[in-house]
């Protein structure tokens, strides 16, 4: 049984914004985000996935071409942005995976 404060594994709480929405969806799981990075396209290529009630914690991503993403995080208020370029849908999902693993680690 899983107790209040417990999550399945696999699945992340987290604010979602694709395309400029927010999507009121809770939680991610990587299987969601592959999905999400695979599909941006359209006028407004980029998702922001960030850590609910922390708006200065947070990982985006701007799809320029098929495989010509733009990939940034700022991680405080202090802290800068930092931005990469990354020539991979599957290589963001990892990134970005990544960035949600070690956020909830330091909760």
């Amino acid at each position: 049984m899983i107790e209040s404060n417990e999550r399945p594994l696999g699945r992340a709480n987290v604010t979602l914004n694709v395309g400029g929405d927010d999507l009121g969806i809770p939680f991610l799981t990587k299987a969601m985000l592959d999905l999400w990075v695979h599909a941006l396209q359209g006028p407004n290529p980029f998702l922001i996935v960030g850590r609910p009630g922390d708006d200065c914690r947070f990982i985006q991503t701007y799809r320029n071409a098929p495989d010509d993403y733009t990939l940034e995080h700022r991680d405080g208020i202090e802290a800068d942005t930092v931005s990469t370029a990354v020539d991979a849908p599957a290589k963001v999902v990892e990134l970005i995976w990544g960035w949600i693993r070690l956020q909830e680690a330091g909760r």
